[in-house]
């Protein structure tokens, strides 16, 4: 039920309108500033707060004022300046903006210290509003604690429920989050919020029958809910509806606020993609990257869709535009990415470029197996053994002797093509012939006829039993890594 506007909010919204001198006293600013905060309305807040700043610019309600306004626009060191000016341990909202603050500046136990000041007033709403605190703190586990305490001392309170809920949600408690919103239904079967996080739970579990009942409630309740339709689209997408998640998918692009959009688009990009309907993903891709150009983590994630769907002119523009915003940030998943587009468009000066700077600033066994697999696929096969060598020294992994193997071979090296391969073979005999199988079978061929099998079990047993011990310890948390 929408909240009744106070007489004071209706005479501040009149007065506004017209466009007439307006003049309140602190404490009736005081009421007109909680009400929009009720509703987040950001502009609306500030406007009122620049009024009390004009009328009362000293008083201790336009401080406590700004100390709020600043919390709630997260800039919690200037909450605890503006605080100190004025605090009153006897005041119930500098308690709370205090522990509110220290929270958010990772100050947890002294947050907690604040809050059970504040829960000396007795009321159940502080434990609330204390959960609020938490929750927007990202302290999902203490908030919890206060959403509890507030449904203690009242059961049906549907607001609690709803940010218990969501902490739960975050924090990972499957079963307590659907048991949170069992009993939120019973207070309220239109509950929107609860049908959606069954459902959420649901989709986590691949119960996908169950997952797109609580979907079509929530449907039934809001039909123009994104949310619901975007989840009705996964459940359609994993049953094998193709067709009908593709149908709420563009529903949901309608109806969705401006956040929501572009992973809506991607969504339809990537099945757009899976159907071969290249041109289409292309443009949804481009819808989605055009709903905030700046923001350089969507960027980040149009960039890695054009490359899932072998649009690598696109991928390598973008990542190249990341990279270079990123500096010194950019990860090693972005360089390897964009050394892969480079090196499917035969850029191979620029490829290797990348390759460089990735192992100088990722010195890691990964890093070289990717640089070593490039330059094999560019025939360069010294340079590729020379890096591929470089990893074994970093890390003991069974993939990369495979790779070490067929550079070997190509080289001439018949040697070093069954020393490599003995490697890999004693560390995991099954998987390394299966991947030489794959990826050369001419050269699984010439070592069988070189009998690689009794050469393998003979140089273990008499030279390598230590390192292909570690090495077979190393590739359980290695395996496959590079297939």
């Amino acid at each position: 039920m929408e909240e009744e506007k106070p007489q004071i909010v209706e005479q501040y919204e009149h007065q506004k309108a017209a466009g007439a001198s307006m003049y309140f006293d602190p404490m009736e600013l005081d009421e007109i500033f909680h009400y929009y905060a009720g509703s987040s309305d950001m502009d609306a807040l500030e406007d009122v707060l620049k009024l009390a700043e004009t009328l009362h610019p000293t008083e201790l309600v336009t401080i406590s004022l700004q100390a709020e306004y600043a919390l709630m626009d997260d800039r919690p060191e200037e909450c605890m300046t503006l605080l100190e000016s004025v605090f009153m341990e006897d005041n119930l909202l500098h308690l709370m903006l205090r522990s509110g603050a220290l929270a958010r500046l990772g100050r947890v136990t002294e947050a907690i210290s604040w809050a059970e000041r504040a829960m000396e007033f007795d009321d159940p709403m502080v434990a609330y509003d204390l959960g609020v605190g938490f929750l927007n703190a990202g302290q999902y586990s203490i908030a919890i604690r206060y959403y509890r305490r507030c449904l203690e001392a009242v059961p049906d309170d549907l607001r609690a429920m709803l940010g218990l809920l969501f902490c739960l949600n975050r924090v990972g408690k499957a079963e307590e989050v659907l048991q949170c919103a069992d009993r939120a239904l019973e207070v309220d079967s239109f509950c929107l919020e609860a049908w959606l996080a069954k459902s959420g739970i649901y989709m986590d579990k691949e119960q996908w029958k169950e997952a797109e009942e609580c979907c079509d409630y929530a449907m039934a309740i809001n039909p123009e809910n994104a949310d619901s339709m975007v989840m009705k689209a996964q459940c359609c997408l994993h049953t094998e509806r193709i067709d009908e998640a593709y149908q709420y998918g563009q529903e949901a692009a309608e109806h969705a606020d401006y956040e929501q959009r572009a992973n809506i688009y991607l969504f339809l990009a990537r099945l757009d993609h899976e159907r071969d309907r290249t041109e289409q993903a292309v443009e949804w891709g481009w819808k989605a990257l055009m709903t905030s150009p700046d923001d350089w983590e969507l960027v980040e994630r149009v960039a890695f869709f054009f490359a899932d769907a072998k649009e690598a002119e696109i991928a390598s523009a973008l990542l190249a535009d990341l990279i270079r915003a990123e500096g010194e940030d950019a990860t090693a998943y972005q360089l390897s990415v964009l050394a892969d587009q480079y090196t499917q468009l035969g850029r191979v000066e620029d490829a290797i470029a990348v390759f460089e700077r990735l192992t100088r600033e990722f010195p890691t066994a990964a890093s070289y197996t990717m640089m070593g697999g490039a330059f094999m696929g560019m025939g360069r096969f010294r340079k590729a053994y020379s890096a591929l060598q470089h990893a074994c020294k970093l890390e003991y992994i069974w993939q990369t002797n495979v790779l070490l193997t067929l550079c070997a071979h190509e080289l001439g090296w018949h040697k070093a093509m069954m020393d490599h391969f003995t490697v890999a073979y004693c560390v995991d005999a099954d998987e390394a012939c299966k991947l030489l199988h794959a990826i050369g079978p001419q050269v699984m061929e010439e070592l069988e006829k070189r009998g690689i099998y009794e050469y393998a079990n003979t140089w273990c047993n008499n030279n390598m039993r230590d390192q292909v011990q570690k090495g077979r310890r190393q590739n359980e948390d290695s395996k496959n890594k590079f297939i």
